[in-house]
């Protein structure tokens, strides 16, 4: 008895050479596996197809990507990190609090913001002279 789970096996050429000849016997002795088997043959080439669409739709996305959503992001992340840090700068340099403190506060923020910088430089550089920069993953 051929179980479905065999016959896909053999239409993906999984299967050892004497199990396949058993597999071809069975099928040239009933209709009802022949009829199986087209089924699953005509599922698998359009999931193959499918799947080849489906690439170029993610290739299509990936220009979009490039040309629209990518700069729109940076312009709209930098313009409003700009207008948040002019209104932080405004409010902490109107506070009451102590002049100390608000040194101490600019100091902790200076020197975060430049590890960052230099963690962001760093990561430029490298991805100029990374040979495998061209290669998707």
């Amino acid at each position: 008895m051929i179980t479905h789970e065999e016959l896909m096996r053999y239409l993906d050429g999984e299967l050892p050479p004497e199990r396949a000849r058993a597999v071809e016997q069975a099928m040239e002795q009933s209709t009802e596996l022949r009829r199986d088997y087209a089924v699953y043959s005509r599922m698998k080439a359009d999931l193959e197809s499918m799947g080849e669409r489906m690439g170029e739709a993610g290739a299509a996305w990936d220009t979009v990507s490039r040309a629209i959503a990518r700069p729109m992001g940076w312009i709209l992340f930098v313009t409003g990190a700009v207008v948040w840090l002019a209104y932080v700068v405004y409010a902490y340099l109107t506070s009451a609090e102590a002049m100390w403190m608000k040194l101490a506060t600019s100091a902790v923020v200076v020197g975060l913001a430049m590890l960052l910088l230099s963690a962001l430089l760093d990561r430029l550089r490298d991805l100029r002279t990374d040979p495998y920069r061209e290669i998707q993953r």
